[in-house]
């Protein structure tokens, strides 16, 4: 999924999501040259904020 599209599921800002991915918080792939987010990882991620 695109930064804007996980920054919506965790509830925070699409800079935050980049933020997370600088701080290897969230795993990225390349698709066809883009940078997207597994949905496991923003699941993941979800599952850290909460607890």
């Amino acid at each position: 999924m695109t930064y804007a599209e996980a920054a919506e599921l965790l509830r925070v800002s699409p800079r935050t999501v980049r933020r997370m991915v600088t701080q290897n918080r969230l795993r990225t792939v390349d698709v066809g040259g883009c940078k997207r987010i597994p949905r496991s990882e923003v699941e993941r991620a979800g599952g850290d904020s909460a607890a």
